[in-house]
């Protein structure tokens, strides 16, 4: 057999290492799907996406293949845009009370089934808005992953039983009226329950801050309020104050005691 002829096997060596180039290129440039769904997939069109979301004056770019099934809303909005010819220019206006940063954790959560909190800390999440987003659009996994952050983040705040503490305990009562959140209204009742006497006063101290919150909900926050009355006459409640008397009462003596231990040394000294 001849030897292969070193003009046939030149191109595809060429080819090959052509190949290689272009994949190294690729992978210095690629980012992991997590972190490129977080930073920048929905601020920049490519040429796969197809349908555009306006949140004020941004825009979001997303694929229909992706999301639809996903939510009953944009599944209508799709469906109704394909028997009337089509959105003009594929864009929609959202028109929910909400951020682009927002709007963007939702459709990453679609596209990823998670919200990486960490990522969006900068933009300032907020975990209400996403609350009320799951809502319109059908998605209660976003609400079940809402509720667990929010449990998450109550719990952590129970270290310091402070005015921010309890502001946060009235929103998560308000929150758990609004939506299906099963794992921060267990929570927030048992917290009720115990500080019922500092939350009530709370409220009334920061009236403002609490009717603001309350706004367009005035009767959930007249049910709290009874609700904190009758938590305030519960045997857990009455525990609860009459060991914080005692403890006062033990740290008023302990005082007195020493007090007294320092004056007799004193004396004894001089």
């Amino acid at each position: 057999m001849s030897a292969a002829d070193p003009s046939c096997t030149t191109p595809l060596l060429n080819n090959e290492l052509s190949s290689v180039a272009v994949l190294n290129d690729f992978d210095k440039k690629s980012k992991p799907v997590e972190t490129d769904i977080s930073g920048s997939l929905f601020a920049r069109k490519d040429e796969y996406s197809d349908i555009t979301f306006e949140v004020g004056n941004q825009k979001l770019y997303a694929h229909k293949s992706v999301l639809f099934g996903r939510s009953p809303k944009l599944d209508l909005l799709f469906q109704t845009s394909l028997s009337q010819g089509g959105l003009k220019s594929n864009t929609y206006q959202v028109t929910s009370p909400c951020t682009a940063a927002d709007f963007a954790a939702m459709l990453e959560f679609i596209y990823t089934g998670a919200v990486n909190w960490e990522t969006h800390r900068s933009c300032v999440l907020n975990p209400s808005t996403l609350l009320a987003l799951a809502k319109e659009y059908g998605l209660p996994a976003l609400m079940a992953e809402c509720d667990k952050h929010l449990t998450e983040k109550l719990s952590h705040q129970m270290l310091h039983i402070d005015d921010q503490f309890c502001f946060s305990l009235v929103q998560a009562y308000l929150m758990c009226s609004l939506y299906h959140t099963p794992s921060l209204r267990r929570l927030s009742d048992s917290l009720l329950a115990v500080h019922a006497d500092r939350v009530q006063r709370f409220i009334f101290r920061s009236a403002l801050r609490v009717n603001l919150l309350f706004e367009n909900n005035e009767g959930v926050l007249h049910q709290l309020v009874r609700l904190l009355r009758r938590k305030k006459q519960s045997p857990a409640a009455r525990l609860v104050q009459t060991n914080r008397r005692k403890m006062c009462l033990f740290m008023i003596l302990f005082i007195f005691v020493l007090v007294l231990v320092t004056a007799l040394a004193q004396l004894l000294a001089d």
